[in-house]
């Protein structure tokens, strides 16, 4: 039972929910909804009951979350049109979940659509579909967003109504962190 529960809300991720520290029977988890509020919720790992902690923290249109790997800091990008296009930072307080925002920095790029941390804790990493570039941001050891660099994607692909430009959808590290693995959409 575990092992699917674990398996189904692995693979809700990319709709805005991410895993916290684990407690003995219980997982802290983290559910952007879309509009402008990030909720903590407690998930029961024997039974499946999922309760809401309420609120955790506010950030408008969510689209994807990612948690530093030791579980103090949880980094969200927001999809959103026009200037809004933003990596916030978050502490998260150890039981409740919520939120205490520490701050925020441009993605470099469009439309932000994914976001990462690698697995030494150093780095986030955001994929901009709308702009077609991908950003690496140095995090500090309070998990603040210092300093940022960026890789515009350039060309297209076979189909024009989709592939007319880049459009950057996921970035990862491979586990020994020696390289960041990117995703286009509109480069193949």
């Amino acid at each position: 039972m575990m092992k699917i529960l674990r398996s189904l809300l692995l693979s809700a991720l990319a709709t805005g929910l991410v895993f916290s520290a684990s407690a003995a029977s219980s997982e802290l988890v983290f559910i952007g909804s879309g509009a402008k509020d990030i909720y903590a919720c407690r998930l029961d790992l024997e039974s499946g009951d999922l309760t809401t902690n309420g609120v955790a923290g506010e950030m408008k249109h969510v689209s994807f979350m990612a948690l530093h790997p030791n579980h103090h800091f949880l980094y969200a990008v927001g999809l959103t049109k026009g200037s809004n296009n933003t990596i916030n930072a978050f502490g998260i307080e150890p039981g409740t979940g919520k939120l205490t925002w520490l701050n925020q920095m441009g993605t470099g790029g469009g439309d932000p659509c994914h976001v990462t941390v690698d697995y030494s804790g150093e780095h986030v990493f955001a994929a901009n579909y709308g702009g077609g570039s991908v950003a690496a941001i140095s995090l500090g050891k309070d998990g603040m967003l210092e300093k940022i660099s960026t890789v515009q994607h350039n060309g297209t692909s076979v189909d024009p109504k989709r592939q007319s430009g880049p459009h950057a959808h996921c970035i990862i590290t491979d586990p020994g962190d020696h390289h960041v693995l990117a995703c286009d959409l509109g480069l193949d």
